[in-house]
């Protein structure tokens, strides 16, 4: 008994020997790299990353934490579509802080967003306002 399988460009027979024989399709369809990047497609594959600036930010705020006692750790996760600076009290626990860089709703720009655990802290399109209310709670601690 015969089993067909197909994929992609090929048509596989398994029998006691099988065979592989080109199927009736075209084998791919070709887009130029100008297109894709309109595509939408294109944009959602953008990867978005903590800048050097941003980052300086992030470590001023962390370091000043760490020298204190009151943070000891930090993750940077990367994810489709958005990338996470994460604050840890101790590493083997869930993170304090979040602060979320993500592109905004509109698809225009970028947003940053501070959480504590579930709780939103604080919403803006610039890092610098979104970290003033993460100082803010940190000399109250």
């Amino acid at each position: 008994m015969a089993k067909d399988w197909t994929q992609g460009d090929f048509a596989i027979k398994f029998t006691n020997t099988f065979e592989i024989r080109r199927a009736r399709y075209p084998m791919s369809n070709v887009y130029s790299l100008e297109q894709f990047k309109k595509s939408k497609r294109g944009k959602t594959n953008k990867a978005i990353f903590f800048d050097k600036k941003e980052l300086g930010q992030l470590l001023n705020v962390y370091s000043r934490q760490v020298a204190q006692g009151i943070w000891k750790d930090y993750a940077i996760d990367q994810l489709p579509g958005l990338v996470v600076f994460s604050i840890f009290k101790n590493a083997h626990e869930h993170p304090i802080y979040t602060i979320v860089k993500q592109v905004h709703p509109s698809g225009k720009g970028r947003e940053y967003l501070v959480h504590a655990g579930a709780k939103q802290l604080s919403k803006s399109d610039q890092l610098s306002n979104a970290l003033r209310v993460l100082e803010k709670k940190t000399i109250l601690a």
